[in-house]
């Protein structure tokens, strides 16, 4: 569930106690029980002098005190942002962990619960897995046996309480470092056998990942099933629950046995040998039994829930999709599932059309126990193609550099079972289809593995760009279409910019933004598109109109590049028909533009000042919808709670979906990611697009902070307004810090630049990046953001190097 808001502290002191009694002072004098502990799983050991004497200051005596004033801990420590985050949002629950494993283990040694808060940051993979414990229990699917220090102590059965939740509060998921710490949280009697035999458990696990990733779900079933509007009939009607599921050996007790359950082993604890050999057996049969394939993309699977730990999910829901797999634990594994499926029903309950997250959690925990059958989408799965010798494939495709084919129209004969319009081909055969030179190159190695049954393997994309380097975006007009763009997206902003860019803000004309800037501009374009990265951001005012019919002008003249681009309404205050306003911008834009139909996406550039209201506003993106101007309308710079009223106007008024929401986001600003923004966007199927993903060019290393050296910009009044990615410079140190670690990774990805690592920080964090590019060699050097990905780890340790960034008058998410 979401974590506990910080709770308000009573003036001059601390909550719960008499502030400054002789005998808090004098108890916490060397620091309360557990403070090691509970700094470890928040990962800010360092601090631990400083916390002590602000505790016996203050008068704490236990954790929870002090976590329940975490604020104003935070206020008086040198903190990161991200550790002063994980402080207020995690502290409180860390502390009731730890209190209960400390108290647990004065009264029996070591229990269930005790064990795993006892494991040390080291042990649970460092800082920042041990910090993000918490995190993983609240933000996944979890059934946690909780007890009390009296019912230990009378031996009663720890109470099992379940909690689901649809938030993945961590952007990036993380693993444990090592499997046979998840092991310990099962019971005392299994955790000699587990650290005896870690690296074949290790290896099982990892095998059984790979043979998953490599099954092949080809269409083998009825022929009337073929038609993908058939297969959620057919899963309704035909999936049946196996009581039996997992199977477990005779006379072997399950794996996730409790302590309790040793009586029988007869009393005494089995070899290693003996439970590693029925641990791999009950694994086996997991993945033999739990897999099934029922259609291309689309596959049914069983529900480990272990009585201890409960499933090992970390879920977040997504409107009209279902429950979207983040994280899952090694224990107790789940043989079936990968990360980036989409759990659409679990058993004959369906998930995707709940509604909303409450109406979700309640249906998926009347569904949630072990072996529940689960219908899943994957983002990625293998097909067969159809190929006839006088009718070919019957695919019109598109080819995007890197990802490969997408598949812009399936005609019925031959017809390609499972495929829909907008899934992209990878690879065929044994041909990887993205990478190529050029289109030419990619379209001869299609022509020569392209044959009747041939295997291709193929990708789902939907609105996160942390799956892949194309997105599906809800498109406002015409129902259930898609709009399909590229993770990395070209800003204009310096197209004509008088400090960024060639030519000049002032007076249009051919002195100011004549020939010279659009020949550089020219290679931008042709560079970005030819790369893949063929969506452009403009407004009104880049260059007083001077991008966009730079951008209209390109795209008239350079026949067979495809560009689309997304333009902005800057709402001024004191008009009273938004509307009007509106609509005049979108037919003013598409006419510098040169476009014969509609705007590809129409952006209010910030929230209108009162007395318009957020309703009014909606209203006024959906008069643009209708009338035909654009086709899809997105915000920029609203707050959470303001896009929700938004969406929640044009859905329930309109019928009309709020397509895009774009921020300033990057590692210098995270306070999308970390306000919550960026994952309630992904709930409710909103495209995040970031500007400014490079901090004004600070990521870039172009500009040296230990010198002072910082990216030019002034106001219109001479002013230093808007310093966009500024949060570091009052931290050279810090900045310089993060730069070397970009500039360290960049070298273990492979020789990226500082400017592609932060780039692709932004990726995993499922947004788009929109980065400047005034010429040919920046507009390549942001293309080569895609491809790739950083792995969680290094996602993780970058963002907790950066600042967190605060809102203004005009960012207010």
């Amino acid at each position: 569930m979401p974590s506990p808001a910080p709770r308000p502290s009573p003036p001059g002191g601390l909550q719960g106690r008499e502030h400054g009694s002789p005998k808090s002072r004098s108890q916490a004098s060397g620091g309360p029980p557990g403070l090691g502990s509970w700094l470890g799983f928040l990962g800010i050991e360092g601090y631990r002098s400083q916390i002590v004497a602000w505790a016996e200051q203050m008068g704490a005596v236990t954790l929870e005190e002090i976590a329940d004033n975490g604020s104003l801990l935070a206020a008086t420590l040198p903190l990161k942002p991200l550790e002063a985050r994980r402080l207020e949002r995690d502290g409180h629950a860390a502390a009731q962990r730890v209190s209960a494993a400390t108290s647990s283990e004065g009264l029996q040694g070591s229990s269930a619960v005790g064990k795993a808060a006892a494991c040390t940051p080291s042990e649970r993979g460092g800082p920042a897995a041990a910090a993000s414990e918490h995190l993983q229990g609240s933000a996944g699917l979890t059934r946690a046996a909780t007890c009390t220090a009296s019912e230990e102590a009378g031996g009663q059965a720890p109470v099992v309480e379940r909690r689901i939740t649809s938030k993945a509060l961590r952007q990036v998921p993380s693993r444990a470092a090592a499997p046979v710490q998840r092991h310990k949280i099962v019971d005392d009697a299994w955790t000699h056998a587990w650290t005896e035999a870690p690296e074949v458990l290790q290896a099982d696990w990892s095998g059984q990942a790979q043979h998953v990733q490599e099954a092949e779900w080809s269409w083998s079933g009825p022929a009337e099933l073929a038609d993908e509007t058939d297969w959620s009939g057919y899963a309704a009607t035909h999936i049946q629950a196996d009581s039996s599921f997992p199977p477990v050996p005779r006379n072997q007790p399950h794996p996730s046995a409790s302590a309790s359950s040793q009586e029988q082993w007869g009393g005494s604890s089995p070899s290693a040998a003996t439970k590693q050999h029925a641990h791999e057996q009950w694994v086996s049969s997991c993945s033999s039994a739990a897999t099934r394939p029922q259609a291309p993309g689309f596959l049914r699977v069983r529900l480990v829930v272990d009585p201890t730990c409960g499933a090992g999910l970390s879920l977040l829901w997504c409107s009209c999709e279902g429950y979207r797999v983040q994280e899952i634990e090694d224990w107790p594994g789940q043989p079936g599932l990968k990360v980036g499926d989409v759990i659409c029903r679990a058993g004959s309950i369906s998930l995707w059309d709940a509604g909303s997250v409450e109406e979700a959690e309640r249906r998926f925990a009347s569904a949630f126990v072990d072996s529940a059958v689960l219908e899943v989408e994957r983002s990625c799965f293998n097909v067969s193609l159809r190929v006839q010798p006088t009718l070919g494939a019957g695919l019109s495709l598109v080819w995007v550099p890197q990802e490969g084919y997408m598949v812009e129209e399936i005609e019925e004969s031959p017809g390609q079972i499972g495929l829909r319009s907008g899934d992209v081909l990878r690879t065929v055969g044994s041909s990887t289809l993205s990478g190529h030179r050029d289109e030419a190159s990619a379209d001869r190695t299609l022509a020569q593995v392209l044959k009747d049954g041939v295997s291709a393997s193929v990708f789902r994309p939907c609105c996160d760009s942390s799956l892949g380097d194309l997105l599906a975006v809800r498109c406002s007009q015409g129902g259930s279409s898609k709009l399909f763009w590229p993770s990395v997206a070209i800003g204009t902003w310096s197209w004509g910019n008088q400090q960024f860019g060639p030519g000049r803000v002032g007076a249009r004309s051919e002195h100011v933004c004549g020939a010279a800037a659009k020949d550089v501009i020219r290679g931008a374009f042709e560079a970005a598109v030819d790369h893949g990265s063929f969506l452009f951001d403009v407004a009104p005012t880049y260059g007083q109109g001077f991008a966009e019919e730079s951008l209209g002008h390109f795209c008239n003249t350079n026949m067979g590049r495809y560009a689309v681009a997304a333009t902005k309404h800057f709402p001024r205050p004191g008009r009273q028909d938004l509307a009007a306003a509106v609509i005049a911008t979108a037919r003013e834009a598409a006419a510098r533009l040169q476009l014969d139909g509609p705007l590809e996406l129409l952006q209010l550039h910030k929230p209108a000042e009162p007395p318009c209201s957020l309703e009014a506003q909606a209203d006024a993106l959906a008069a643009a919808v209708k009338i035909g101007v654009t086709k899809a309308v997105g915000v920029c710079n609203f707050s959470l709670a303001e896009l929700q009223v938004v969406h929640e106007r044009l859905m329930s008024a309109h019928g009309l979906p709020l397509s895009s929401c774009q921020v300033e986001l990057s590692l210098a600003r995270q306070l999308p990611v970390a306000s919550g923004l960026v994952t309630g966007c992904r709930e409710l199927g909103i495209t995040v697009l970031a500007y400014s993903p490079l901090a004004m060019g600070r990521l870039s290393g172009k500009y040296d902070p230990s010198r002072g050296q910082q990216p030019p910009w002034q106001g219109r009044d001479g002013e230093k307004s808007r310093p966009f990615g500024g949060a570091l410079d009052g931290d050279p140190t810090a900045l310089s810090e993060l730069l070397q670690k970009l500039r360290e990774m960049g070298r273990r990805y492979g020789g990226k630049s500082p400017s592609q690592v932060a780039l692709n920080w932004v990726l995993c964090q499922g947004a788009v990046a929109i980065a400047g590019a005034r010429n040919r060699a920046q507009a390549e050097e942001n293309a080569g953001a895609m491809g790739w990905r950083l792995s969680p780890e290094d996602a993780s340790y970058l963002g907790a190097l950066g600042a967190r960034g605060k809102t203004s008058d005009f960012q207010h998410g």
